[in-house]
């Protein structure tokens, strides 16, 4: 962004800011985010808006939208309208500094005094522009890039315990979970940045979707089917889908809750064919993902990539059980 440009937006929006550090400490598709000093003197990170954001934003979602026309070509009477705009709805969220503002304010609330979840407080929101407090940390791709597991596995249990508490804590779900919007505090709080892509929760994380991981830990085909249907997300044929999706899920999920599993790229490729080729021939049957929770998907597959880039290790199946509920055994 031009400086004069980002000097004139802060005059404009947050003219009570005393300095501001014109070089960006991150870049991202459609926004920065700047170092400033707020009037009590306390340091702030300034999150701005380029002036190109929302051509950018536009331009990325008509190269999604062939995807999903694609899709709607592959899978003829598969529901994708409105599984396309689920995803534009919430993608044009990311533009909305006020909903942003109010979304971290949701999460500071929840998390205010947390020993292990830190997450800054908002100063100000404008139409182009959030300030927040500022958090000095290690960020977590560096602490990926040293590659000491141990830490690796610290961070793998904080995100893990942040992500399943939001929903009943806080009502809402941090749906980026990319390693760019976390770092570690110097006491060892996990500090969460970035609340663009959210989801409302209110009641925590559903019921359903516990049932449905302890049919599968259970191996329990027929529970499983009757949990897709009241979830909405099979049809006719569901018999027959529900039982290549826990062969599936037996082959990509089980191994992940066993205690001694580690994420790792090469584990992700080899899953990779098989995941595609078996999620594909399972809604081709006539599975597809229950409505309203495309980013409850966006955050498990960013978690998984997050957690590989860690080569973690984490007690995954304790935090489910303490977090998802319909999920702790009977």
């Amino acid at each position: 962004m031009p400086p004069a440009a980002l000097r004139q937006l802060v005059a404009e929006e947050a003219p009570q800011i005393a300095r501001l550090d014109e070089r960006p400490v991150a870049v991202g598709t459609v926004a920065q985010v700047h170092r400033a000093v707020w009037p009590d003197g306390r340091a702030v990170a300034v999150k701005v808006h380029r002036p190109d954001a929302r051509a950018v934003l536009s331009d990325e979602l008509a190269r999604v939208r062939l995807s999903f026309r694609a899709l709607h070509l592959a899978l003829p009477g598969h529901p994708v309208a409105p599984l396309w705009e689920e995803f534009h709805r919430h993608a044009v969220t990311e533009l909305d500094c006020p909903g942003e503002a109010e979304h971290q304010r949701a999460f500071a609330a929840a998390y205010r005094g947390d020993p292990d979840i830190l997450v800054p407080e908002v100063r100000l929101a404008g139409r182009r522009l959030l300030v927040t407090d500022w958090v000095d940390g290690e960020p977590v791709t560096a602490i990926a890039a040293a590659g000491d597991q141990r830490r690796c596995d610290d961070v793998a249990a904080l995100v893990t315990a942040f992500q399943l508490s939001a929903p009943a804590r806080a009502g809402l779900l941090h749906a980026d979970p990319a390693s760019e919007n976390f770092r570690i505090t110097p006491d060892g709080r996990l500090a969460v940045l970035d609340f663009g892509a959210v989801a409302a929760y209110p009641d925590g994380l559903p019921r359903e979707f516990g049932h449905l991981l302890r049919a599968i830990v259970d191996r329990d085909a027929e529970r499983l089917e009757a949990t897709l249907r009241e979830l909405g997300a099979v049809g006719a044929r569901g018999g027959s889908a529900s039982r290549r999706l826990l062969a599936l899920a037996e082959a990509a999920v089980l191994p992940v809750l066993a205690p001694d599993f580690r994420f790792d790229r090469h584990w992700l490729r080899r899953q990779a064919g098989t995941l595609t080729i078996s999620a594909g021939l399972a809604v081709a049957q006539g599975v597809r993902l229950p409505p309203g929770h495309l980013p409850l998907l966006r955050m498990v597959v960013g978690t998984v990539r997050l957690f590989c880039r860690l080569n973690a290790q984490a007690d995954y199946d304790s935090a489910l059980a303490s977090w998802l509920p319909g999920f702790r055994p009977a």
